[in-house]
């Protein structure tokens, strides 16, 4: 999705937002949680009124109105996901209030693209909640310079955007031969924070590191990824900087941001979070379930309980901030970045890095594909201390982990030859089965072999 100045020209609103914004984290709990259900039951009854999708699944679903607010009556409202979004797009938009909406597409990361209309409202609404994202810790005022990583530009490695004070870098072009480049950017224009991709900041990083070089920026806000510990370690090694992990993404129906004192929150004032299991049910503390989201603030095309593909675990208790907002102890990454054994289990991609994260010191980076069940490719960034004992060490660990139960083969590879997504996004494990692949692998008894292993 592109920024344009003009989408989020509503000062007004967005004074309303910031100000919302500054002062519902520290409400009451009793206070946040009301005015939440009543601004989600507000969102329901408008799509109701004026989206035809949603008129007819809660006919059909008999959903009483009048009795939203109560836990109950809301969780039987239908989800939906991304591939009802996109077979319905048109019927999911509202009839009405649509002025200034505009459509903008998703980058697709798990190959699914989506179009989705967004009103002035909702563009406000985020403008307010990165301001405040933006602003945590008190590194960065409006106004003041910062960096992003981002998608092409039509040429070049980086190019300063005047109009949001912004060192644009293409994380897609960031090699070897453009990192002295980018690091003299960086050193010139001395960004208050660096924005973007975890994976592009920490391939960034571990360039300027094999090359002797440091480079300074305050606070880096990573987003659109999950950030795994190694990555934050390695960018606040090298970039000096406090890092801030900010969940959220362009449906701009959910954000999870992390505090000052290191807890994950989920963002109430701008969408209502849920998460549940394969049933549909919500989870307690210290259990693993689906992100799933409904959006506030965009009545141009309502995003009623939307099932995101993530998964995150609710911590417990009140976090030292004072913010009444609820706690995420995890964020353990989209469903379908599952690497599946011989056996059909399936095992997060997230626990593959854990595994081998005492190899990675020797690795610029590591991407990990699956074509098949229990057929692995493992995508290597060799750094100058590389060896064969370094690639020894991967695949044992990895056969270790999966209990022997994946065929693991090494692939030395350039930064170049990396699989990204058509923003330049790197994504570090790549399931590339089709749905149906993976739910036979999954319901395949133990001991039952593949009826598919090709090496292609």
């Amino acid at each position: 999705m592109k920024f344009r100045l003009q989408d989020y020209s509503s000062p007004f609103t967005i004074w309303r937002f910031h100000r919302l914004m500054a002062r519902a984290p520290f409400w009451e709990p009793s206070r946040l949680d009301a005015w939440a259900r009543a601004q989600r039951s507000a969102v329901v009854r408008h799509a109701f009124d004026s989206v035809p999708y949603y008129r007819k699944s809660l006919t059909e679903a008999g959903i009483r109105l009048d009795r939203l607010v109560d836990d109950d009556e809301w969780l039987r409202l239908p989800r939906i996901d991304k591939k009802l979004i996109q077979a319905n797009s048109e019927e999911i938009c509202s009839t009405s209030g649509n002025a200034g909406a505009i459509w903008a597409r998703t980058s697709g990361s798990t190959g699914m693209p989506l179009r989705i209309l967004l009103d002035r409202n909702v563009n406000a609404a985020a403008f307010a909640l990165f301001w405040r994202a933006w602003s945590t810790g008190g590194y960065w005022r409006l106004g003041q310079r910062h960096a992003v990583l981002k998608g092409p530009l039509e040429s070049g490695v980086w190019r300063i955007n005047r109009r949001i004070r912004a060192l644009e870098i293409v994380s897609a072009r960031i090699s070897e031969q453009t990192v002295d480049e980018v690091a003299q950017a960086l050193r010139d224009y001395r960004p208050k924070f660096m924005r973007g991709y975890p994976s592009a900041m920490y391939l960034l990083c571990r360039l300027l590191e094999d090359r002797g070089q440091r480079v300074h920026i305050p606070m880096v806000i990573s987003g659109s990824e999950t950030l795994s510990d190694y990555h934050r370690a390695k960018i606040e090694a090298v970039l000096g900087a406090r890092v801030i992990n900010h969940y959220t993404h362009w449906e701009r129906a959910g954000s999870i941001l992390e505090c000052e004192v290191g807890a994950m929150h989920a963002q109430e004032d701008y969408g209502h979070h849920e998460l549940l299991d394969a049933q549909g049910k919500p989870v307690g503390p210290g259990e693993e379930g689906e992100i799933t989201v409904t959006g506030l603030h965009n009545r141009a095309m309502p995003l009623i309980r939307y099932r995101t593909g993530d998964m995150g675990v609710w911590g417990s208790g009140t976090c030292r901030c004072g913010r009444a907002f609820p706690i995420i102890e995890r964020i353990s990454g989209r469903a379908v970045d599952t690497l599946i054994r011989q056996d059909g289990i399936s095992v997060p991609g997230r626990a593959v890095t854990n595994v081998i994260a005492r190899e990675l010191k020797d690795v610029r980076y590591i991407q990990m594909v699956q074509k098949s069940v229990g057929l692995l490719t493992v995508k290597v960034v060799p750094s100058t201390n590389f060896s064969d004992a370094t690639a020894r060490g991967i695949v044992r660990d990895l056969h270790g982990l999966f209990d022997n139960q994946m065929e693991v083969h090494i692939e030395l590879s350039a930064v170049e030859d990396l699989i990204r997504n058509p923003q330049g996004k790197l994504r570090e494990y790549i399931n590339l089965m089709s749905d149906e692949e993976r739910i036979a692998a999954r319901s395949r008894r133990p001991g039952q072999p593949a009826t598919n292993h090709a090496r292609g």
